[in-house]
C-alpha cells in the first residue's frame, strides 16, 4: 500500500503514466506487471531506498524524465516514508481504499483499541520488530480512560498471558482475518497501534479521535532507519518516544521488555521532529543541479553507465552512488558566485549550508 500511495503521487506530479505491478487482495488492486521489453528506466533502489529513509526524489525524478528517454520509474525500495504519501486532506483515501461494507465493528467512544502483533515475530525474526511492555498500555488506559480491547493476533504465548492477568477486566478478540482486522482497527476511535506497518496503515486511514504512537522498534528512525513514519502534523496522535530495544524469542521477552517496561516518555510533536536523525531530502536539488559531462569525467562509474544508457545512465549512477558517497560537487567560481547575489554571503553562514556548491544546488540554480 505504501509503494502503491507512493506511485500515485508521483504519477499525479507527473502528469503522465500508469501503474504496475501492485498487488493489493483486501481491497480488490490487482495492477499486473507490464512487459516493457529491453528498455531503460529510472530506478529507485531499494538500497537508495533504505538510505533516504524511505523517501523518494519525485522532483528529481520528473526532472529526469522530463529530460531523458526514460520509459518507465521502478520503485524498488518500501518507500516507507510520511512525504511520499498524499496527506490526509488533500486525497480521498476511502474511495481508494473503501471500509467493508458488511462490516460496521470496530472500538467506539468509549474503548481503547490496543493492536497486537503475534504470528512470526514472536520468535524473534527481526530485532526491530519489539512487543511493547504492558506497562506503557497500562499507563494509555489510565490516562484515555477508556475501556481495553485487546485486538490481534493473541497467540498463546508467556507475553499473552501477562496481558491477560494484568488486565483481568479487559476484553481479547482474536484475528478475524487480515482485511477484517485492517477494518476493526481503522473504524476504531481511539488506537494504539503495534510495531508493524499494518498497524500504522490502518490506524493512519482511520477517522480515529486519538492514537498513541510508540516510537519504538521498527517505527523509531533512530532504531530502524530505512523508514520515517511519523505524522508530525497530524493532530490525531501523541507520540511516546522509547529507548532502541530489540527483540528476543518470545519465551525470552522479559530479558529486554524488562529493563525498558517504564523507559518511554511523552514527546510534543515540535520536539520530536527536531531530535529524529535527519536524511538529506535535497537529492533533488542535488539531481537537477547536476553537471552530467563534468560528473562522467570525474567518475569511472558514471563514465561506464554514461556509455551503457547515456544520460539516463548516469542519473542511476548518481542516484545510487554519488549522492551518497559525497564524490562529485560541481566546481563554482565562490567569488562570482557570490557577487551575483548580496544575500548570498550572509546565507552561506547562517550554518544552513554544508559549502557553496551546497547552497547552489538548494537556491542558486533557481535563480535566473
Amino acid at each position: 500500500m505504501m509503494m502503491y500511495i507512493s506511485s500515485l503521487k508521483l504519477k499525479k506530479k507527473l502528469g503522465f503514466g500508469s501503474i504496475s505491478n501492485i498487488s493489493i487482495p483486501i481491497f480488490n488492486i490487482d495492477l499486473p506487471e507490464i512487459d516493457i521489453g529491453n528498455v531503460a528506466g529510472i530506478h529507485d533502489y531499494m538500497n537508495t531506498n533504505n538510505k533516504q529513509s524511505g523517501f523518494i526524489p519525485m522532483d528529481g525524478i520528473k526532472y529526469i524524465c522530463e529530460n531523458t528517454d526514460s520509459n518507465f520509474v521502478s520503485l524498488e525500495g518500501n518507500s516507507q516514508n510520511i512525504k511520499n504519501f498524499f496527506s490526509i486532506d488533500e486525497f480521498d483515501y476511502e474511495n481508494e481504499f473503501p471500509f467493508m461494507k458488511d462490516n460496521n465493528c470496530g472500538g467506539g467512544d468509549d474503548d481503547l483499541v490496543i493492536n497486537i502483533r503475534g504470528g512470526e515475530i514472536l520468535s524473534g525474526i527481526h530485532p526491530d520488530y519489539c512487543l511493547i511492555p504492558p506497562e506503557f498500555y497500562e499507563y494509555i488506559i489510565n490516562i484515555s480512560g477508556k475501556k481495553p480491547i485487546f485486538y490481534g493476533q493473541l497467540d498463546e504465548s508467556p507475553y499473552l498471558k501477562e496481558l491477560i492477568e494484568r488486565f483481568p477486566d479487559a476484553e481479547f478478540i482474536n484475528s478475524r482475518g487480515v482485511k477484517e482486522d485492517f477494518d476493526f482497527i481503522r473504524r476504531s476511535k481511539h488506537i494504539v497501534p503495534c510495531l508493524s506497518t499494518f498497524s500504522w496503515m490502518a490506524s493512519w486511514l482511520s477517522h480515529a479521535e486519538k492514537i498513541y504512537f510508540p516510537v519504538a522498534g521498527v517505527l523509531n528512525p533512530f532504531q530502524h532507519r530505512s523508514s520515517m513514519l511519523l505524522p508530525f502534523n497530524d493532530k490525531r496522535y501523541q507520540f511516546f518516544l522509547f529507548p532502541i530495544y530489540t527483540s528476543l524469542h518470545v519465551d525470552n521477552y522479559k530479558k529486554y521488555i524488562d529493563p525498558i517496561r517504564n523507559s518511554w516518555r511523552h514527546i510534543s510533536h515540535k520536539n520530536l521532529e527536531m531530535i529524529i536523525p535527519k536524511i538529506k531530502e535535497e537529492i533533488s536539488d542535488y539531481i537537477i543541479g547536476l553537471d552530467i559531462f563534468d560528473y562522467v569525467n570525474n567518475n569511472k562509474g558514471a563514465e561506464i553507465a554514461y556509455n551503457s544508457f547515456r544520460e539516463l545512465g548516469v542519473y542511476n549512477h548518481y542516484m545510487s552512488h554519488g549522492f551518497f558517497h559525497d564524490n562529485y560537487k560541481k566546481k563554482i567560481n565562490i567569488g562570482e558566485y557570490i557577487n551575483k547575489n548580496k544575500n548570498f554571503s550572509l546565507e552561506l553562514i547562517s550554518g544552513e549550508y554544508e559549502d557553496v556548491y551546497d547552497h547552489y544546488v538548494k537556491v542558486g540554480q533557481y535563480i535566473k
